[in-house]
C-alpha cells in the first residue's frame, strides 16, 4: 500500500521557494544511478515543480540551483534535484501544451 504524505505546495509558498519561472511546470525525471532509477520506477517519472533554491543545500553535494519537486496525489512525494550535475537524476521539461 502506497504511503501518503501531505501536499507540500503551501510549504514551498512559506519558506519563499515558491518563487521562480519553473514553478508549476510538469517535469520528467529520468533516473540516472540506481537510486534514482529506482525511485522513478516506484514514484513515478512526471513530477510538479513547486519551488525553486538558488543557494546551496546542506543535506546535498550537488550544485544550486535545486527544483523542489512533488508527485501528483494521492502520494505527493517530494524530493529536491539538483539542475546541475545531479548524481541522481536528470529532469525534462514536458510541453503540456
Amino acid at each position: 500500500m502506497a504511503k501518503h504524505h501531505k501536499d507540500s505546495r503551501n510549504t514551498a509558498k512559506l519558506n519563499g521557494w515558491n518563487h521562480g519561472t519553473n514553478v508549476g511546470k510538469i517535469v520528467k525525471l529520468v533516473g540516472k544511478s540506481r537510486h534514482g532509477k529506482n525511485r522513478v520506477r516506484e514514484q513515478g517519472e512526471r513530477w510538479e515543480v513547486i519551488g525553486e533554491r538558488s543557494e546551496a543545500l546542506p543535506s546535498k553535494s550537488s550544485p544550486a540551483p535545486f527544483l523542489l519537486l512533488q508527485t501528483a496525489a494521492p502520494e505527493h512525494h517530494i524530493r529536491w534535484v539538483s539542475l546541475q550535475r545531479d548524481p541522481d537524476f536528470m529532469i525534462e521539461m514536458v510541453d503540456e501544451n
